[in-house]
């Protein structure tokens, strides 16, 4: 009998060993399913913010604790936030109304790029956490333009361009549907969390014609005035669209009264710049209502978004 039970156990011996082995390597075999569940969390958030044209009206988003984001408690900073646009008599006319004012990625701060991705993350994060209560975008027209030259693109070869462009003209096009992606991530990352946002181009700039741009509009309710400067103190007319959401940017509205002459805004100066580059300047006037409009949008507001579950389903793809 104690030498059949010898021989039970000398076989049953490898199987036990088996079975301690499995049950040591269980912690590995549990690090490295977390490892990659990680990885594959961590691409899934980089695809999205790097192809993704921002979040819909109560999407949820949750890459935005995964990143370590915390929304703020409390009042929204009354703060604008300017993205490729700034200006010394606005920034003034909005302090005299005691807000601050920060500018993002234009010629006088060269330290931000919009399409570095640190500091696109790091914008998006500043905007999720509410650091700022208004955005205002000037997306950069150039590639847009139906006056550029040469022309890039048309209403049917809208998103791609021309077929038959040069490498580089290609690649000012590429460039300018990145900064036009980035930049609605940035509206519709705003829009979402209860940030006023104003949006303005040319009013024939092809970028209002993109179907993305008309989708974000409609999603988060868009509402639209138009502007032309002669109406406020400039020699040119330059017929500019501003879309906001918040209704009071009517205000700003004013059109041409016919009774005067223009300068065309075409070519270069005798000094050799762009004309349609002195004119991205504000007067003193159109300052103070732009100011007096945020803030009066800013006291109507609702942070609708304050309300969202954050904790909702699964990061979209």
């Amino acid at each position: 009998m104690s030498t059949l039970n010898k021989t039970s156990f000398a076989s049953t011996l490898p199987l036990l060993l088996n079975i301690v082995q499995q049950f040591l390597l269980l912690p590995i075999w549990l690090l490295l399913a977390v490892l990659v569940w990680l990885e594959v969390l961590a691409l899934t958030i980089f695809f999205y913010l790097k192809n993704s044209f921002g979040p819909r009206p109560g999407e949820a988003l949750c890459f935005a604790s995964c990143l370590g984001w915390n929304r703020r408690s409390g009042a929204i900073s009354k703060v604008m936030l300017g993205v490729f646009s700034g200006c010394s008599q606005l920034c003034a006319s909005f302090e005299k109304l005691g807000w601050k004012t920060v500018s993002f990625d234009n010629d006088l701060n060269k330290a931000d790029d919009s399409l570095s991705d640190d500091c696109f993350f790091d914008l998006l994060r500043g905007i999720y956490e509410l650091c700022f209560g208004a955005v205002r975008l000037r997306i950069p027209c150039r590639t847009w333009s139906i006056a550029s030259n040469p022309l890039l693109r048309n209403h049917k070869h809208l998103v791609d361009g021309f077929p038959d462009l040069s490498r580089s003209e290609r690649s000012l096009v590429s460039e300018g549907n990145e900064l036009l992606r980035r930049s609605l991530f940035i509206i519709r990352l705003a829009a979402w969390n209860g940030i006023m946002v104003i949006l303005e181009n040319p009013n024939g700039s092809l970028l209002w014609a993109h179907p993305e741009v008309l989708c974000c509009l409609q999603d988060y309710n868009f509402a639209k005035a138009y502007v032309e400067y002669c109406m406020y103190g400039r020699p040119y007319k330059k017929p500019t669209a501003i879309a906001a959401t918040f209704p009071q940017i009517k205000h700003v509205e004013c059109l041409c009264s016919g009774d005067h002459l223009h300068v065309t805004l075409k070519g270069k100066s005798a000094l050799g710049d762009w004309l349609t580059a002195g004119s991205a300047s504000y007067t003193l006037e159109i300052c103070d209502i732009w100011s007096s409009c945020v803030v009066r949008g800013f006291s109507c507001h609702t942070d609708v978004a304050a309300t969202l579950p954050l904790f909702l389903t699964m990061i979209p793809v």
